[in-house]
């Protein structure tokens, strides 16, 4: 898994669980999204350094390497709703 040889061992971690697994082809797409937000997460104006992937076509993995930067409750909470507007797009439940 990529995110483990970018990030160090202490990164917070959060696995999301799709109800149903994402197409194949559309997981490029679905990781490129990804991408996008976290080169633009931020938590108090502060950039994080995060990664993110999908795993076995049904777990959504997020990663954030607290050492510089922590994620706060705010940023927390722009993550889950990018992944809840993230699941509605690709129709599938992330938070099941």
């Amino acid at each position: 898994m990529e995110i483990v040889n970018t990030l160090p061992a202490q990164a917070r971690v959060w696995v999301y669980q799709a109800d149903r697994p994402f197409a194949e082809e559309v997981v490029p797409e679905v990781e490129q999204h990804m991408r996008k937000f976290t080169q633009q997460w931020v938590s108090h104006n502060r950039a994080l350094r995060a990664e993110a992937a999908v795993l076995e076509n049904r777990f959504v993995v997020l990663a954030v390497d607290e050492s510089q930067a922590g994620a706060s409750g705010c940023s927390i909470d722009s993550s889950v709703a990018f992944l809840k507007k993230l699941g509605e797009v690709y129709e599938r439940d992330l938070f099941d």
